[in-house]
């Protein structure tokens, strides 16, 4: 019987599909520098999140989350992970994942689908072995970095499987926890107790953080649901929860078990596009439109790129791309383009590239409508001032003063004095034109009119 007992308590402690904590270890990093220190330079580490299931089985596949982080001063560029395959592990899908670049003091979260074990492997802890590739101007510093692999054959007693809704929880937004627990053994568990450690940015909702199942009967399946909140200013991040389970067998022994899952916690990405500014107003223009962009959303937006994409409805003059960077929760920046408008309410169409909280890179186009008007429209609503009027007075005084000058010219054959008569009998006019706008002459007009027509 103590045997059969020691070997129940191996068994489930081998049994719960997470890793026993997240593993965040960079101190075994990618030091590129000539000088085997960190420096000037990025300089890449790796670590494990979890691994399911947990422990693995000979002959079965898994799934392997890690992350790789930049802990040097300068960002890495192209940043490639490659799982190295062996007699031990191979996978069935692709076994490179592209990362894209990484600041410093930045991570990325890597999942691996679907890696095979081999069915001959020496069981207990294996090594699997990934070349990280820091792209750029480092890319031949490719360097192997290794981490452990429980691989165990176990006959499971009792499962447990834990599941989120949504599966990334948002700030603010509350969020179902469900933990099942199967009982797989020939007899009865009893007086089941498990407790959550959220941390302080995780919080539940009406319920306590310790739930109970008197008994689990043979192959019975049990719920135990908690509803949580992640705090408005809670990070977006993989959040470690220690799950402490206790429990009892028919016979009256206790068993407990220390284990952690990972909640991943990250709103949707959520801005708001639009045109702020435009000095154009009608097809056949040249101008600059001004383009903003908010965030609506809790999460920050980083490495946001602005792209105003061709169309036959338009012609980008300026440069087509700005970056604009990092942009906070609530905050928002502006680009400007200039560009040359083909048709009435032309759509610009604009792509916006960023990543999210977990590095991985996104992409959206917005279409905004340039509104545009008739030349009908445009007086109608006075939409530009009329300048047509000035200038065409300006030409007309000119014209008067070459023909004056022109005029007297003929006369005397001298220019300079032919200017300047001309310039006085302008004057001389504008003065008559003023007396005569007089409210007596205004009066005579009408009659002088009629008397005008009637000599005709």
């Amino acid at each position: 019987m103590k045997k059969r007992l020691l070997v129940l308590i191996i068994t489930i402690l081998f049994l719960i599909p997470f890793t026993s904590a997240l593993t965040v270890d960079y101190t075994n990093v990618i030091t590129l520098n000539k000088t085997g220190t960190i420096g000037e330079f990025p300089s890449l580490g790796i670590s494990q999140l979890k691994y399911e299931p947990f422990p693995v089985e000979p002959g079965e596949k898994f799934d392997l989350w890690i992350k790789v982080k930049d802990v040097g001063s300068d960002p890495a560029e192209e940043v490639s992970v490659i799982l190295v395959e062996t007699k031990t592990f191979s996978i069935d899908g692709p076994n490179t994942v592209t990362v894209g670049e990484i600041q410093p003091n930045q991570e990325a979260l890597i999942k691996f689908e679907d890696i095979r074990v081999a069915d001959d492997v020496v069981e207990g802890i294996n090594e699997i072995e990934f070349l990280l590739s820091p792209g750029g101007s480092y890319k031949e510093n490719v360097l192997s970095r290794k981490l452990d692999i429980e691989i165990r054959s176990v006959e499971p007693v009792l499962n447990i499987y834990v599941e989120t809704d949504p599966k990334v929880l948002s700030q603010g937004s509350p969020a179902k926890l469900n933990i099942t627990l199967e009982n797989l053994e020939n007899s009865i568990i009893e007086e089941i107790k498990i407790k959550l450690t959220l941390p302080n940015e995780i919080v539940p909702i009406g319920t306590s953080i310790e739930k109970k199942l008197d008994r689990l009967l043979p192959n019975q399946r049990s719920s135990l649901i908690y509803e949580v909140i992640p705090l408005g200013d809670a990070l977006s991040k993989a959040y470690n929860i220690p799950i402490n389970l206790t429990y009892r067998d028919e016979i009256g022994n206790k068993f407990a078990i220390d284990e952690a899952i990972g909640l991943l916690v990250g709103s949707k990405i959520d801005f708001d596009v639009n045109i702020k500014e435009t000095d154009i107003i009608k097809k056949g223009q040249k101008g600059k439109i001004t383009i903003g962009i908010s965030n609506i959303g809790p999460s920050d937006i980083k490495f946001l790129i602005l792209e105003i994409k061709s169309s036959k409805e338009y012609e980008v003059l300026s440069n087509k791309k700005e970056y604009i960077g990092n942009l906070e929760s609530d905050d928002f920046e502006t680009s400007e383009f200039t560009i040359f408008v083909k048709k009435n309410d032309p759509k610009i169409k604009a792509l916006i590239t960023y990543k999210d909280n977990f590095n991985q890179e996104k992409s959206e186009v917005r279409e905004l409508t340039l509104n545009t008007f008739s030349s009908n429209e445009v007086k109608k609503y006075n939409l530009v001032e009329s300048k047509n009027s000035l200038i065409n007075l300006i030409y007309l005084a000119i014209l008067i003063l070459i023909y004056l000058t022109w005029s007297e010219w003929r006369r005397t054959k001298d220019l300079q004095r032919s200017v300047k008569t001309a310039f006085i009998r302008f004057l001389k006019g504008i003065f008559r034109i003023i007396r005569s706008l007089s409210w007596r002459n205004i009066k005579r007009l009408p009659r002088r009119l009629k008397n005008l027509f009637d000599s005709l």
